[in-house]
């Protein structure tokens, strides 16, 4: 039995063996260069192939059990609150006779190896909790370090490579410490051999562990290991193993992203340039991935074609139809990953072709009754010259499963959907199957609806080996469905057909920018081929910032669509930059009442009364709008800045630290916390989010000076100085960045030194006033 005081003085392997060959290590001493990151399936098996041979290394994971999933999550939050009583479980497996523990988060189910017969409950959950918040932080120091080799296993089944390159990226976070994955061997790959698949990760096969993936006994997996791990330290230390391992060094594959940002492009339609979008708001902060949307369904661009040509990474989107861009003679090298066009086409069986009228407009292109809002059923009334009543009240009785065989309908666009996705490796037709009935999956036959698109995007990103953090907050956050707003509606007998339970008799859908319409109102104003042309003109001019051109024809088109809350929002603009600030509050409160859900309607209204000083106001509406969409940062920070105008700038700094949370690669939100929580009075977390902003613009002097300035106030004078000193490394010639420098070192006690620094801001600007007022300050 190994005791708890075991434990604790197990040895620890830190120190690294002087450099020499692997084969004349001892089998212990080689096993103590490794330190167990755990594994799924009896994860304890290599601290059991580290015991066989002697050696008796302190490790967090060494006897733990845990999902690939689990263990990168861990890693990338550094462990954090592991060992915390309220995060962790003691419990006994039946007949086991031991004390396990458990962490609610990770799982991490591990072995203490201490007898319940010897200690209490209590008294092991004292221990255990002590004992893991040592071992995390140690964890924390050896991944740091470098000097050691980590190894996984998973028993089930070998990695993929989007999993393996997330777990690699998660160890490499902390430092240059060195993954070793061992997985099962194949033809490509016999037992024994390792490879470098990147720099700090090894791959090691093996012919089996110790238990089979259906969890059978199989065997002692003991040297296996070891001739897997003799090889890989001979790599690690830069010799040639000898046989049976016949380490193969290959050379290092593309596992990371490049040092600079990758050049993505997305071949396709609006599908992937929505999927662009949302790769740009989540996750281009951190890498600084650059990304261009190449349309499909257009001749390709003289821009685009070089775009392709210059790509580091190619996304196609997969189609039934050839495109009409030619790709074909544009020469790349380019890895590519494929997405499938997503549509759910058999809940509108006559979309598709257009209104025979419809035209494309300098500000509407496509249209207003293109293909996503058209009706091939009444496009063949107004060619037959039917009266616009009289073809809506035929077709709304119409039995459309006479017309078009439903069910054949969706078996073929599902059957067609599950091909794309096969080939695409993607899994978006469950996902359509699933939930059709019961919600709005899609807007119209191609835009889909935040289900869908979180999971084409989701899918995506795993592809692109997103972070996984970054993942997560992508599903948390969108709440609305990146693609245009627009409904087509759903025909009554298509609801009856599928049961679309979530379609009531009275459902309006929203067209365009005017409102929301019935079944009815649509079809009739289809066939009489209505739409708001000036109110559409209007909106255009405002995105474009024409906003005294957008004026009359605003007003015009409301008076046509009195109901539309975008063209109120927009007319408030409008008034605002003319001076009308009654006006412009009154179109706001229009606006809001048409869509009060809208949470960016709300955020324009308080603005506009924060800017009369009806304050009171203003902060109830700005709460709405944090609100209605919570996942928003921009929401957050508009009601921040209220607050702080309101006397409460710990308040504000609340709302600002969820902002950060939501967008954590945005250095301006960090700045302006910094901001908050110095007006505040928390001086300690207004330098942790400077800190925060120059990791990730590290070369941005003024954040340095700023820092400078936040350390100074709260007299931490020896690093504001080391702060202001940076600032000038970056920018030696900007004279306040050496006066502040000087003031430092004088109220430190450093006249000559800032005397020096105030002599060089003046060489740095001999006819500034500033430098000379500052010199005659320090003499």
């Amino acid at each position: 039995m190994m005791t708890s005081e075991r434990l604790d003085v197990a040895e620890d392997a830190r120190t690294p063996l002087p450099d020499q060959n692997a084969t004349a290590l001892s089998d212990r001493d080689i096993a103590m260069q490794f330190e167990s990151l755990g594994g799924s399936g009896h994860g304890w098996e290599f601290g059991l192939f580290q015991r066989h041979y002697g050696a008796e290394p302190l490790g967090l994971l060494r006897w733990a059990d845990l999902a690939p999933e689990l263990l990168i999550k861990a890693l990338e939050s550094r462990f954090e609150g592991v060992g915390d009583v309220e995060n962790t479980i003691i419990f006994s497996p039946e007949n086991s006779g031991e004390w396990w523990t458990k962490d609610k988060r990770y799982w991490m189910a591990m072995r203490s190896f201490v007898k319940t017969v010897d200690v209490t409950l209590p008294q092991m959950t004292k221990m255990a909790c002590r004992r893991l918040q040592f071992l995390r932080r140690k964890l924390i120091e050896d991944l740091a370090a470098g000097e050691k080799i980590f190894a996984y296993k998973n028993m089930f089944r070998n990695l993929t490579q989007a999993e393996l390159n997330r777990l690699y990226r998660a160890v490499r976070s902390y430092g240059d410490s060195t993954l070793f994955y061992v997985q099962y061997a194949d033809a490509q790959h016999p037992a024994g051999t390792v490879e470098v698949a990147a720099p700090g990760l090894m791959i090691g096969y093996i012919e089996h562990f110790a238990f089979s993936p259906e969890d059978k006994p199989v065997g002692p997996s003991h040297e296996g290991f070891l001739a897997l791990c003799r090889a890989a330290y001979g790599l690690w230390k830069g010799h040639a193993p000898a046989e049976p391992a016949r380490a193969v060094a290959e050379p290092p594959k593309r596992a990371v992203p490049p040092k600079r940002g990758r050049r993505i492009v997305l071949l396709g339609n609006c599908q992937v340039q929505a999927m662009a979008h949302l790769y740009n708001r989540f996750v281009s902060g951190r890498t600084g991935d650059v990304l261009t949307h190449v349309a499909s369904y257009q001749d390709l661009s003289a821009e685009g074609r070089e775009a392709l040509s210059q790509a580091d990474l190619i996304v196609e989107q997969l189609f039934d139809l050839k495109q009409q861009a030619d790709t074909d003679d544009v020469p790349s090298t380019a890895p590519r990953v494929f997405i499938p066009m997503v549509t759910a086409a058999f809940l509108w069986p006559f979309a598709g072709q257009p209104h025979p009228q419809n035209r494309d407009y300098p500000f509407l292109t496509g249209g207003p009754y293109g293909g996503e809002a058209a009706d091939s059923y009444l496009n063949r009334q107004l060619i037959a010259g039917v009266a616009p009543e009289e073809a809506v009240e035929a077709y709304a009785q119409l039995d459309v499963n006479k017309r078009v065989n439903l069910d054949r309908l969706f078996e073929l666009v599902m059957d067609r959907q599950r091909a794309r996705d096969e080939a695409a490796g993607f899994n978006i037709a469950d996902v359509i199957e699933k939930h059709f009935r019961t919600e709005q999956v899609f807007l119209s036959p191609y835009h889909p609806n935040t289900r869908v698109a979180a999971a084409l995007a989701t899918q995506l990103f795993e592809k692109l080996e997103v972070d996984r953090a970054d993942i997560e907050r992508m599903q948390r956050c969108v709440r609305i469905t990146p693609f245009p707003k627009g409904e087509l509606p759903f025909h009554p007998g298509v609801c009856r057909h599928f049961g679309l339970n979530f379609v009531t008799p009275d459902r309006r859908y929203r067209f365009m920018n005017e409102g929301l319409f019935t079944f009815r109102d649509y079809a009739l104003r289809y066939m009489r081929y209505e739409w708001n042309e000036q109110l559409e003109e209007g909106l255009s001019l405002v995105h474009k910032g024409k906003l005294p051109e957008a004026r009359a024809l605003l007003t015009a088109g409301l008076a046509r669509s009195p109901r539309s809350a975008a063209g109120h929002n927009a007319l408030s603009h409008v008034l605002a930059q003319a001076g009308a600030q009654d006006d412009a509050i009154t179109a706001a409160r229009r606006a809001v009442s048409v869509e009060p859900e809208v949470a960016s309607y709300h955020a324009t209204l308080g603005n506009l009364l924060r800017g009369r000083g009806l304050l009171e106001e203003a902060e109830a509406e700005l709460r709405a709008a944090t609100d209605a969409e919570p996942t928003e940062p921009h929401n957050h920070v508009l009601l921040a800045h209220l607050l702080r105008q309101r006397g409460r700038p710990a308040d504000g700094a609340k709302r600002l630290r969820e902002a950060c949370a939501l967008d954590p690669y945005s250095p301006r939100l960090l700045v302006d916390l910094a901001d908050f929580c110095e007006a505040s009075g928390d001086h300690t977390a207004a330098d942790e989010a400077l800190a925060g902003a120059l990791k990730l613009q590290p070369d941005d002097a003024a954040l340095y000076l700023r820092l400078a300035h936040i350390r100074g106030r709260s007299n931490r004078l020896d690093e504001a100085i080391t702060a202001a000193k940076e600032a000038i490394r970056l920018e030696p010639k900007n004279v306040r960045y050496r006066t502040t420098l000087s003031d430092l070192l004088l109220r430190q006690g450093h006249h000559e030194a800032a005397l020096i620094e105030a002599l060089r801001a003046v060489l740095h600007n001999v006819n500034g006033g500033h430098a000379h007022a500052h010199l005659g300050h320090v003499l």
